[in-house]
């Protein structure tokens, strides 16, 4: 079983971007390396880049 997970956070609010992070820190054995993004054209830029096991994506973005 995989114990370390590519995750990009597609989140504006920097707040809920560190209450995110804390949450996955605490889902320990697994470790979750977080990339961030604060708009969707940022995130495309990063998937065009990086594979990511999972994407978290705030849907209330300006620009989706």
């Amino acid at each position: 079983m995989k114990s370390e997970f590519y995750i990009l956070l597609v989140e504006d609010n920097e707040g809920d971007v560190r209450i995110i992070e804390e949450l996955l820190k605490e889902a320990s054995p697994l470790v979750f390396n977080t990339s961030y993004a604060d708009s969707l054209a940022a995130a495309i830029d990063l998937i065009t880049e990086f594979n990511f096991d999972s994407i978290l994506l705030d849907l209330g973005l300006p620009d989706s």
